[in-house]
């Protein structure tokens, strides 16, 4: 069997890459911190102290992505003095957190603004989330 030939394109055809970068960095969301606590209770009850601690500190969660029953990233935007309390709290709560960058340089940062992810994961998930279904009629 033949496999088609691939055409080859002058060089001046070809899309030029330069200034990929920065536009990776614009459509790249949640690099201003990085967030990850490991959750002591259920999925649900840490979903929501989680969700409730962010919009205490008047972060927003922008986006989510949920990892089965394993783990839970948010993109949320918050002061980033807000993030060291935010971190704080979570501790406080007895669940191991990692933070970058670290709280003195998010501290020197007070005032702005940043984009970034809470990444919570489940220790007693066993990948098998299940989402009961509504019953239809009919």
């Amino acid at each position: 069997m033949d496999r088609p030939v691939r055409p080859t394109y002058p060089r001046d055809v070809l899309p030029s890459l330069q200034g990929l970068p920065e536009l990776w960095q614009t459509l790249y969301r949640g690099r201003g911190f990085m967030l990850r606590a490991v959750a002591r209770e259920p999925r649900a009850a840490a979903t929501s102290r989680a969700e409730a601690a962010v919009q205490a500190r008047r972060g927003d969660i922008l986006d989510f992505k949920a990892f089965s029953n394993l783990a839970l990233n948010l993109l949320v935007e918050i002061e980033a003095a807000a993030v060291v309390g935010l971190a704080d709290e979570l501790e406080g709560l007895g669940w191991p957190v990692e933070l970058e960058p670290p709280r003195q340089a998010l501290l020197a940062r007070a005032g702005e603004r940043l984009e970034g992810t809470v990444r919570l994961d489940f220790p007693d998930g066993d990948g098998e989330l299940v989402i009961p279904l509504p019953r239809v009629p009919g």
